[in-house]
């Protein structure tokens, strides 16, 4: 935004006679601009305030004008915009007049007269400027007053105006329960709330780059080492996570990360409900620029979150400001969420270009002896070149067999004693062709499986993974790409070191141009760290 200057917009009498007068459509429908108006941040308390988005429009151009309403600052961080109005109405529809940049509304709420919020639009918002977004719904069953506007964009937003528009007659109108009904769209906490606490797998120090410094509302501006953020103990690319908790538990729908230093350092988000129980809600590569957010979006959770856990990766302090959980207010309908449940995995892995890896399938919660099993996987073939599928631990006894066709492997197996419990059903062992900082999902798109004793069918779920290409020595020592130095890596070199499986110059952890007993020793120190 350029120095705020004293340009300001005159209209004719004659405009202003029409657009400043709440118009009434018919004897029950009525128009009517805002009367007051709060916002998460203003320019001023007088030009470019909030106040200047009530009233009927009077900026009729795009630009930066001070009759409209910007927030206090130009970055990417979101805002909001609260409008009252003076006639409570079973609302059908909001207009809002925009007058700079244009296209940053992301979410419209309205806001009934006992104060509880419902998401009437949430989406991308494509309007001109300056121009009118417009967003219509069915008439409201409950009377409304307010209209609050979510924004976010690189630049200053800023709004002219904001119109209501509803129905008068409220003699209709129903009670809006205060526990939340099934269907309803009513939400009951704001989408903007910062962690209220922090751990980590390690701190800088106690009280500069701690955890806690990760909770809170944003407060680094820059890119760099600054000690208003989370920073790990070590600068070395090892795994590192940050576990944040939040006051009020919600459905989530995303989760926002400001990071602040190096950047493009997260390759896993999990959420943890209020049982404890952790969800994986997005893996894959992270490329957010710094000082910037890193956003992640997924549909509605059925269990109610208090919880996020980012894990990171990457050659120097990865740096984290703050974290934002968005979500609706948690009700009590509810799905509980299972403590354990059959699940099979396609694990996730990262290696260099040029290597080879062996990523697991494994299985979990399956009570049952499972007498037989039928699945079919996909991966993309311009990354990983498919090779072989062999047993693994858990079907040792199996009788096996595989088809790879580029891009699509199916797999059948049955024993006559069963299987059953937790651990590997099975390995692929795929060459790495892709480039650096390419991936490709691992999905299992089917599955099947009946119980040994009685052939019944057997109900399990699936969790997809990804692969990862990361740069050569990215990931030196790391065997199995987990993202997690252990006693097995360290077993891989020594198994490289005496010819039993062939060796990856990732693994040669001194760069001595071998892979010998020291590579493994330096491993396992990693390991135990």
């Amino acid at each position: 935004m350029q120095i705020k200057t004293n340009n300001y917009i005159y209209f004719g009498i004659s405009l202003l006679i029409v657009i400043m007068t709440t118009v009434v459509c018919s004897a029950e429908e009525l128009n009517q601009w805002a009367s007051g108006a709060t916002a998460s941040s203003e320019y001023t308390a007088d030009r470019w305030s909030a106040n200047q988005a009530t009233g009927a429009p009077n900026t009729d151009a795009c630009g930066d004008i001070s009759t409209a309403w910007a927030p206090a600052s130009s970055g990417t961080d979101p805002e909001w915009l609260s409008l009252s109005f003076a006639t409570p109405v079973l609302a059908t529809a909001v207009r809002v007049h925009e007058t700079n940049i244009a296209g940053f509304i992301y979410q419209v709420d309205v806001v009934d007269t006992s104060g509880q919020k419902h998401t009437v639009w949430a989406g991308t918002d494509s309007t001109a400027c300056p121009g009118w977004l417009e967003v219509t719904f069915d008439k409201t069953q409950y009377t409304i007053n307010g209209v609050i506007l979510y924004t976010k964009i690189a630049g200053w937003e800023e709004i002219d105006a904001v119109e209501l528009i509803g129905d008068t007659d409220t003699s209709t109108t129903t009670t809006v329960p205060s526990d939340t009904s099934p269907g309803t769209v009513s939400t009951t906490v704001s989408p903007r709330q910062w962690a209220s606490g922090s751990t980590a797998s390690s701190e800088y120090t106690a009280d500069r780059w701690s955890a806690n410094q990760a909770t809170g509302v944003p407060n680094t501006d820059a890119c760099g080492d600054i000690s208003t953020a989370w920073a790990p103990a070590s600068s070395g690319s090892d795994p590192e996570w940050l576990n944040l908790s939040f006051s009020t538990p919600v459905q989530a729908i995303g989760v926002r990360v400001h990071e602040t230093n190096i950047a493009g350092f997260i390759y896993q988000v999990d959420v943890v409900d209020t049982s404890g129980q952790k969800h994986t809600v997005w893996t894959g590569t992270d490329s957010t620029v710094c000082p910037g957010w890193f956003e992640v979006t997924f549909d509605k959770t059925q269990y109610s979150v208090n919880g996020v856990i980012l894990y990171t990766k990457i050659a120097g302090w990865e740096e984290v400001d703050a974290v934002e959980l968005l979500g609706e207010g948690a009700t009590e309908t509810n799905e509980s969420v299972p403590s354990s449940g059959p699940i099979i995995t396609f694990e996730s892995r990262t290696t260099p270009t040029g290597s080879t890896v062996q990523i697991p399938i494994t299985l979990k919660g399956v009570t049952d002896n499972i007498g037989n099993m039928d699945l079919t996987l996909q991966y993309d073939p311009a990354v990983l070149d498919a090779k072989e599928v062999m047993n693994g631990p858990l079907t040792q006894s199996a009788i096996f067999d595989s088809n790879i066709v580029a891009g699509n492997i199916k797999v059948s197996l049955a024993s006559s004693e069963g299987f059953g419990g937790d651990g590997v059903i099975a390995y692929v062992k795929f060459n790495v062709i892709g480039a650096s900082g390419s991936s490709s999902a691992l999905k299992i798109t089917s599955v099947s499986a009946n119980t040994a004793e009685d052939m019944q069918a057997i109900t399990i779920s699936s969790k997809d993974g990804l692969f990862k290409v990361i740069i050569a020595g990215e990931g030196s020592g790391d065997a199995d790409g987990d993202g997690v130095y252990s006693a097995r890596d360290a077993l891989a070199a020594l198994q490289m070191s005496v010819g039993k499986i062939d060796k990856q110059s990732f693994m040669d952890m001194n760069q001595d141009g071998e892979i010998t007993s020291l590579d493994a020793r330096m491993i396992l120190q990693l390991a135990v760290k």
